[in-house]
């Protein structure tokens, strides 16, 4: 498999992760909201709603809070973003515990970003620019690179100052 799929594997688990999380989290919440709708006995004291709805928010916070990271380096991982690696191994520190999705998620990310692997989709040695990215002078700059016709002791071509 190349590692282009692998980072699109691993953005896609941490994804995972945090919908799982979030998923058992709202089954939680709607389990125990059936106790808001119970009538009390004679003689029992009344349901206490504003404690048991208190308890709800602050698990529920929590357990945005502790998989927020995995969202986030599931997002940065699928861009590619400069940051990603050290957002993959928070989300795979934070997510280590969530059996099974955030553990295998933990796995996968630390084998492709501990290894050397990652380095062929973030390094930018291996970046190659598409026709159009580059202003005119630096395209052709890359092309007689490329080419083998420019020597390595050329300067970069820079863009005239306009200030």
């Amino acid at each position: 498999m190349e590692n282009e799929q692998h980072n699109k594997y691993i953005g896609y688990i941490f994804i995972a992760n945090f919908l799982v999380q979030m998923f058992f989290s709202l089954l939680m919440v709607l389990f125990f909201s059936m106790f808001f709708f119970v009538e009390p006995g004679p003689g029992q004291p009344p349901f206490p709603a504003g404690f048991f709805f208190l308890m709800f928010t602050v698990v529920f916070a929590s357990q945005l809070i502790f998989n927020l990271p995995s969202l986030i380096a599931g997002w940065a991982v699928l861009k590619k973003k400069p940051w990603a690696r050290v957002a993959a191994f928070v989300g795979a520190a934070m997510s280590a515990m969530n059996v099974p999705v955030g553990t295998a998620a933990c796995v996968y990310a630390l084998w492709f970003f501990a290894g050397e692997e990652w380095k062929q989709v973030y390094e930018p040695d291996n970046y190659r620019p598409r026709v159009g990215e580059l202003p005119p002078d630096m395209q052709r700059y890359w092309q007689q690179n490329e080419s083998g016709s420019g020597s390595e002791s050329e300067p970069i071509p820079r863009q005239s100052d306009w200030r």
